[in-house]
């Protein structure tokens, strides 16, 4: 059971993340963070510098508009603490913006050979994890619990929204059988090359 705080307690933990990472004392940020990212502190009520009383829902809105960064900077700064950078990574994901309806039309893809594009689409893990949230919820839920360790992209590959791949280097043919053998036995091989004949 957690005990309770109040909005200045919260208030004042805030502003000590504040001012350490203004004053690059990335120790005591990152404490402070933990503090309050373990018990959900972050999106509970708190009293501002001004003694104003805010809250915020979405931790996209909170780093930004509190601590005047990017969500995916504080997760980056707390790699000491890897629960509670997990946490941060899940917030995160959890704050990222939906995915149209299926069937619902959108800008398409205007250059086919990046799989990452500009429009928030691909193989990129926040994209994953919104194709999740959307279509395949229950994986969706694995990637954010911290015990599943499941990641956004071994549960795309589950629900059939990516494929596997692998990168082998190709500047020999040698080298690039070399790589393919790794995956496949040499069987395998013989029969694709033989379909292609």
């Amino acid at each position: 059971m957690t005990a309770k705080v109040t909005p200045d307690e919260v208030g004042r933990k805030i502003s000590e993340a504040r001012v350490a990472l203004g004053d690059a004392h990335l120790g005591d940020f990152r404490l402070a963070i933990d503090w309050l990212v373990r018990e959900e502190r972050w999106a509970k009520p708190f009293v501002d510098v001004d003694g104003q009383t805010q809250q915020f829902s979405n931790w996209k809105d909170f780093c930004g508009k509190v601590l005047g960064v990017e969500p995916a900077a504080v997760t980056g700064l707390m790699a000491q603490f890897p629960q509670t950078q997990e946490l941060c990574q899940n917030l995160d994901l959890a704050s990222q913006p939906d995915l149209e309806e299926r069937g619902v039309f959108g800008k398409g893809r205007p250059n086919r050979s990046d799989n990452i594009t500009s429009n928030g689409r691909g193989t990129d893990s926040s994209y994953l994890a919104r194709r999740l949230r959307r279509d395949c919820p229950e994986l969706y839920e694995r990637v954010l619990d911290p015990e599943d360790k499941l990641t956004a992209h071994a549960a795309a590959i589950k629900a059939g929204i990516t494929r596997p791949t692998a990168s082998i280097f190709i500047d020999t043919p040698e080298a690039a059988i070399d790589g393919l053998l790794r995956r496949f036995t040499h069987d395998q091989l013989e029969r694709a090359l033989a379909k292609h004949g």
